[in-house]
């Protein structure tokens, strides 16, 4: 049987903090969706912010496992990279446009999400630096 979306975010230790509605809310607002890549594959996140949900693969020279935001900077904004997965990887990928903007009535889970893949972003820009 196939696991929803939600299913694989609470699984996850760095999005379990994700309220079970959030499954709704990514998928109506965010155009939230789920991406299977063989090994070897190369994914351009033009468009969309991805999560590695599982496997491994590398960005330029940087190698990254599960837990790995892609397609967005230190400061929150887009970010166009190109992914190569090494294993066979599942991404989550949302709308870029729409989920690195907070709205006024955002749900709080949103403004959380955005931090920890703002910090992601920028604890792997301080580790290709050093």
């Amino acid at each position: 049987m196939e696991r929803s979306l939600y299913e694989y975010i609470a699984a996850d230790p760095r999005l379990s903090f994700l309220p079970p509605e959030c499954e709704e809310v990514f998928e109506g607002c965010f155009d939230m969706r789920l991406h299977e890549m063989a090994p070897g594959a190369r994914f351009d996140t033009s468009g969309c912010v991805a999560y590695l949900l599982e496997g491994s693969g590398e960005i330029g020279a940087w190698d990254t496992d599960s837990g790995a935001f892609l397609g967005i900077s230190a400061d929150g904004r887009p970010q166009r990279q190109t992914f190569t997965s090494h294993t066979s990887c599942r991404l989550l990928l949302w709308n870029d446009d729409v989920i690195t903007r907070v709205c006024y009535r955002s749900c709080w889970f949103h403004v959380r999400f955005l931090n920890l893949a703002r910090y992601d972003a920028a604890h792997r820009v301080y580790r290709i630096g050093e």
